[in-house]
């Protein structure tokens, strides 16, 4: 076992408390959470693919390892470097590049703990390995100094980060699925939009997803929407006129008279489909059928597959999986009714039996039945996937990406699980 794995689970038993902390508090509405934003920011070039490449890998914590932990990986998604700590489900968004001042590399942003509402201010400088970034030029370290703080607050507390190594091009290469659980990546109070919306699915590649679960109902009037609980809530929803079942109303009564928690509507399924073909570059949605959807299941299909249609017409669009998940006996006993249900992309949560009724591509058992490294070569061998849910414990993702074969996790806390995987 490595270094860096040997940390790792050094790390376990005070995030699996963190964990079952956030389980026990999670449903309250009445967190004042903050999302600091910095009042100036100083004009900066972007980096270039090559120069982000090359700032990314593990970092060791010289300054700061009381608060983040004692390693860190840097990745960037999109136009935002993450930083994930693995301590207390931790990270890093920032923004920035090289400062048109002077050529020095900086970003700003904030940290944040995902199982509290800890967060704050957050600046670096790339204090060694510039030139190294920039130009590709020989550099024996790269170190980042900056200074984090609590709140809204000037950060004025010292964190420095020093390059250790690239993250492993294997891990780059292989295709594996950090998916974002409902759509939210962890407790909707802990981030800026509410889950299902298309809000979240815009920013959520940033947390280290490139792949979103989503949960389709149908409303009274038969139209795929977002939303996973049963009923209307405080959960997810502020207060209002609606209550109770949330299929017993049309969509219109419920985009009309429902405000979701963060001040979101709720959205269509093909509402939230576009948005993420059109601004993401999200490569797998998991679109749970909750159990009413198996009175529109025509109409889900018809919606996934325009969905696919828009992307392939996208020039330079990554590829991207859209799959109607089953999830009962119900719900697969219905859906062969369809006339060419073989040909429709399926998850399958049941039984491998039911996959290959199906034909579905992708098998997603529940994280309780452990790795069946078995049951995964045999769907390996015939160009099928093993995806499982909801693995939100930390102990177990360690467990999974280092014992078992999976191609791809659920989960609540996407900074965590890449934190893991890319730190092998």
């Amino acid at each position: 076992m490595n270094s860096i794995k040997k940390k790792l689970l050094f790390i376990l038993p005070m995030a699996s408390v963190a964990i079952l902390i956030l389980f026990t508090s999670s449903c309250s509405n009445d967190l004042d959470v903050l999302f600091p934003e910095w009042e100036n920011t100083p004009a900066t070039i972007p980096l270039n693919s090559d120069q982000m490449t090359r700032m990314e890998g593990i970092y060791s914590v010289q300054a700061g390892s009381d608060q983040f932990g004692s390693s860190v990986i840097l990745q960037w998604n999109g136009d935002y470097l993450t930083v994930y700590t693995g301590k207390n489900t931790g990270y890093f968004l920032m923004q920035g590049g090289k400062l048109i001042s002077d050529p020095t590399i900086y970003v700003q942003g904030l940290w944040r703990y995902q199982n509290n509402a800890e967060t704050g201010l957050s600046q670096f400088s790339m204090t060694e390995g510039t030139d190294y970034v920039l130009n590709g030029t020989d550099s024996s370290s790269i170190v980042l100094t900056g200074t984090w703080g609590d709140g809204q607050g000037t950060p004025s507390n010292s964190v420095v980060f020093k390059y250790v190594r690239p993250i492993k091009p294997s891990l780059l290469q292989n295709k594996f699925y950090i998916i974002s659980h409902h759509g939210s990546g962890g407790g909707p109070e802990y981030l800026p939009h509410t889950e299902n919306t298309n809000e979240i699915c815009k920013i959520i590649e940033r947390y280290g997803c490139n792949g979103i679960e989503l949960d389709v109902r149908i409303s009274k009037d038969g139209v795929p929407f977002m939303y996973h609980d049963n009923t209307l809530n405080p959960r997810l929803i502020r207060k209002g006129s609606l209550v109770g079942t949330v299929e017993s109303y049309t969509y219109k009564e419920l985009q009309s008279f429902v405000v979701l928690k963060n001040g979101e509507r709720i959205p269509t399924l093909d509402a939230i489909l576009t948005t993420i073909v059109n601004e993401t570059q999200l490569e797998f949605v998991y679109v749970d059928c909750k159990p009413s959807a198996i009175n529109g299941l025509p109409a889900i299909a018809e919606v996934c597959q325009e969905a696919r249609d828009l992307a392939e017409s996208i020039p330079n669009r990554a590829p991207i999986h859209i799959y109607m998940a089953m999830t009962t006996d119900d719900l697969v006993a219905a859906f062969q009714l369809l006339p060419n249900f073989r040909d429709i992309p399926t998850i399958c949560e049941l039984t491998i039996d039911d996959l290959n009724t199906l034909n579905s591509d992708v098998w997603s058992p529940r994280f309780t039945e452990g790795t069946q490294n078995s049951e995964v070569e045999q769907l390996h061998s015939q160009g099928k996937q093993a995806i499982t849910w909801t693995v939100n414990v930390p102990g177990l993702m360690f467990q999974y990406l280092n014992e078992g074969i999976f191609d791809g996790m659920l989960t609540d806390y996407p900074t965590l699980l890449a934190y893991y995987y890319y730190g092998q």
